[in-house]
């Protein structure tokens, strides 16, 4: 098996909202139900049962070329066209990680809150006896929260994250929520030194912000 880019050739357009399953009855789509289940539409593209926010969502796959259709169509019948920077606010808000960072190569899908992506049927693969160590023993060194920020405008992602003093951790992901109205992130803290309902503080190029450290996902349109 090898792997490489194809970025520039695939490319995906999403469907998130509480009418993408209509959506996806109007382009004559198939609607696959199951999370991150698949099924192959005609002209060769794939629909995938997506989390991509709080919202219910589906991701069409496939060549930039067989992209253009589906995605005017989907104007055409009422879809609200929206970029990358929403869908970063609303994936923050439902506490859904990315790639790339939140998680890296260096982090465990279990500090990151995505257990429900590992089989415990399937065979050998890469990390496995880590991953069932973790699940039998309970034990993590650290863990993605959510961060409400005393501010309206979010700190640089990748500022540290402390307590007394001490560090506890790194912001991830950041962005100003319309819903919550005001800043909001996604942090991995020391499991030993931080928990929900904790005050905490961003070291930030302005000065320290404050935080309250909660659970995920946000609650959009409370001020906790």
């Amino acid at each position: 098996m090898e792997l490489g880019d194809l970025s520039t050739e695939y490319g995906l357009v999403a469907l998130v909202g509480p009418d993408a399953r209509h959506m996806l009855d109007v382009l004559r789509l198939p609607a696959p139900e199951e999370l991150w289940s698949h099924r192959v539409a005609d002209g060769g593209a794939r629909v995938v049962r997506m989390r991509l926010a709080a919202a219910p969502g589906w991701g069409i796959l496939g060549r930039h070329d067989a992209l253009a259709a589906p995605w005017a169509r989907a104007v055409d019948a009422g879809a609200t066209p929206v970029g990358v920077e929403a869908l970063n606010v609303a994936r923050i808000e439902a506490g859904i990680p990315w790639y790339g960072q939140d998680a890296s190569e260096e982090t465990f899908p279990l500090e990151v809150n995505l257990g429900d992506t590992i089989s415990t049927t399937k065979g050998c693969y890469l990390g496995q006896e880590t991953i069932v160590r973790i699940l039998h023993r309970g034990h993590l060194n650290r863990r993605l929260f959510g961060l409400v920020l005393e501010a309206t405008e979010p700190p640089p992602e990748g500022s540290e994250v402390t307590r007394e003093g001490a560090a506890i951790g790194t912001l991830t992901s950041a962005a100003h929520s319309p819903g919550m109205g005001r800043a909001i992130g996604l942090a991995l803290l020391r499991l030993r030194a931080a928990a929900p309902g904790m005050t905490v503080e961003i070291v930030a190029p302005g000065g320290a912000v404050r935080a309250v450290v909660t659970e995920l996902p946000f609650t959009v349109g409370s001020a906790a």
